[in-house]
């Protein structure tokens, strides 16, 4: 079972509410926006060894691991914290600054940025429970101030029907490839690990999958 990876002290990604120093603006080489809505904005993050980013700032967010991490982060203040991490690690961060430095190996990992001042979602009607029930586990790993993550195991043949609806946003991290096909919005892709698809609250949707899987799921409430 994969644990939560708490670092104390560190902001992994962190903002101001002018976004001076937005990561995908002033961190183009490490930095690229997968998805975004009103409330969430989700980023991948790439940080080859070796190789050091600059400073910059993210509001409150979560932080998910696609591989095993080795990372220095230099403080606003110019202090430092080490953290380490393994794949499918998730941990909570807080508003903030920092310059990560990559001690280890690549490093990817993506993160859920919740958007601050965002207004109250209103409950949205027809909304369906995350999924639970035969052919899937679900494991919490992390909770923070905006939601949790989990880890899915979901069998084969496991779906979500046409027409689901939840409330809550929801940000998907395939670990494995389990030839799972999402479609929503007219659109159907096949998820694969490694990348991050957002589902946003009440956007209709369904999931069927053709092989047993592993996924970390965000959900921002």
């Amino acid at each position: 079972m994969k644990q939560a990876l708490m670092v104390l002290g560190v902001t992994l990604a962190i903002a101001a509410p002018a976004r001076a120093q937005d990561p995908v603006k002033v961190g183009t080489k490490h930095y690229k926006m997968l998805a975004e809505n009103e409330r969430v904005r989700v980023l991948k993050a790439t940080v080859p060894s070796g190789d050091k980013s600059v400073m910059h700032e993210h509001p409150d967010n979560f932080v998910v691991f696609l591989t095993d991490a080795k990372v220095r982060f230099v403080l606003a203040d110019g202090s430092s914290t080490d953290a380490t991490g393994k794949a499918g690690d998730v941990i909570v961060g807080t508003a903030g600054k920092h310059r990560p430095e990559n001690q280890g190996g690549a490093v990817e990992a993506v993160v859920v940025e919740v958007k601050p001042g965002a207004k109250a979602p209103a409950p949205v009607e027809g909304a369906v429970p995350p999924p639970s029930g035969t052919g899937v586990t679900r494991t919490p790993i992390v909770s923070g101030p905006h939601g949790e993550a989990v880890l899915l195991k979901t069998a084969a043949g496991y779906e979500e029907p046409a027409g689901s609806k939840h409330d809550y946003d929801a940000v998907v991290v395939p670990m494995t490839d389990s030839g799972a096909a999402l479609t929503m919005g007219g659109k159907t892709v096949t998820m694969k690990k490694g990348e991050a698809y957002l589902i946003s609250r009440g956007a209709p949707h369904s999931v069927k999958a053709t092989a047993s899987g592993e996924t970390v799921v965000v959900y921002i409430k």
